[in-house]
């Protein structure tokens, strides 16, 4: 017993002096007494780093990278180099090329849009760009006012959230959007993919490479009929999506970035009901003075033809793809005055990656 107290009392004296020198929350005491020597402390604390090193290598390989390279890389980009941010779902990153919008007008955009990406999930992407970037625009598309769901699927979500860095914000997008119960896969998602062993290929074993800037599209072709937009259809916008729009106007104003909302084309009268909500949210636009851009309704400025212009019902081909990209183009050009960055020393590489985009 009179060993213990001594030990105690050891360890007491020596945080005691530990404490008063440095400013530290954790502390092994090294002197007689303690429980661990110096040399123990050393090697349980590199033990502690190999293992963490070793867990993260692990579930980078076994983490599903369908669709990382968008979001991944942006991280990649150097600090307030981004002028445009694109945000929405499919239809924003398999419409809006960044590369033809850097070849065309020498536009810094970068597209974070991402399979059925729901609005609270752009309003997460937008803070996490707002990290390390002060972009001038935003460009939302409003295709997803009609999900009144959080989490539409946990696959989409987790798209976009193992792709974020590790941060605050991050921490917030997973609590917010994500029911509790769930949580344990988002923050050691290793729980989620651990059954793809038998799945893994050597690309898991690669870095994660993207060179559009985000953006994809969709090969192929369907013939439509331009849909014939009925004005007087009015529905209510769903609740939740609509309170995270503005949560992304107000952070916008709070970081003086100009928003630009969108829709961009698909085969609407296919889902009639949609119709109603985006002519109730045109016009909530005007009462509110948003700078609001219909892309079906613009066809003909736009140059779409719905007969050779879309890979199917939702989703322009890349032909089509290229027309909506030099309309935005031209209007950010035109109308907003954006800086022309071609030719500058700090965007060499976009020219290498419009190169390897052709290709």
């Amino acid at each position: 017993c009179r060993h213990r107290i001594r030990g105690c009392l050891g360890m007491q004296s020596g945080l005691q002096e530990f404490f008063s020198n440095n400013d530290v929350f954790l502390y092994v005491s090294f002197k007689k007494g303690s429980v661990m020597t110096k040399k123990q402390c050393i090697h349980t604390i590199l033990f502690l780093l190999l293992l963490f090193v070793l867990f993260r290598l692990v579930t980078y390989v076994l983490r599903d990278k369908s669709g990382a390279e968008y979001i991944y890389n942006f991280k990649d980009e150097p600090e307030n180099s981004i002028d445009v941010i694109l945000l929405g779902s499919s239809h924003m990153y398999r419409t809006i090329q960044p590369m033809e919008l850097w070849n065309d007008y020498g536009i810094a955009s970068y597209n974070l849009g991402s399979s059925e990406q729901s609005l609270p999930l752009s309003y997460y992407l937008l803070k996490e760009a707002v990290r390390k970037q002060n972009p001038s625009y935003v460009v939302l598309d409003v295709y997803m006012l009609i999900m009144p769901l959080k989490d539409y699927t946990h696959e989409r979500v987790h798209q976009v959230v193992d792709n974020m860095e590790w941060s605050v914000n991050k921490i917030n997008a997973i609590t917010d959007i994500i029911p509790p119960d769930e949580w344990i896969y988002y923050f050691l998602n290793i729980g989620q993919y651990h059954s793809r062993w038998s799945e893994v290929t050597k690309k898991d074993f690669q870095k994660i490479n993207g060179i559009t800037k985000g953006s994809d599209f969709t090969q192929g072709h369907t013939k439509l009929k331009e849909p014939v937009w009925e004005k007087d259809e009015k529905a209510e916008i769903p609740k939740m999506p609509f309170s995270y729009l503005n949560k992304i106007v107000r952070l916008c104003k709070e970081n003086n970035m100009k928003l630009i909302f969108t829709l961009m084309p698909y085969a609407i009268d296919t889902y009639e009901e949609h119709i109603g909500i985006f002519n109730s949210f045109e016009e909530i636009a005007f009462e509110n003075e948003w700078d609001y851009f219909n892309m079906i309704a613009l066809s003909k400025e736009t140059g779409l033809d719905w007969s050779k212009d879309f890979a199917e019902t939702q989703h322009v081909n890349h032909n089509g793809s290229r027309k909506v990209t030099n309309y935005l183009g031209k209007l950010l050009r035109n109308c907003y005055q954006i800086t022309d960055h071609r030719g500058e020393n700090k965007y060499h590489s976009w020219n290498l990656n419009f190169d390897a985009y052709l290709d």
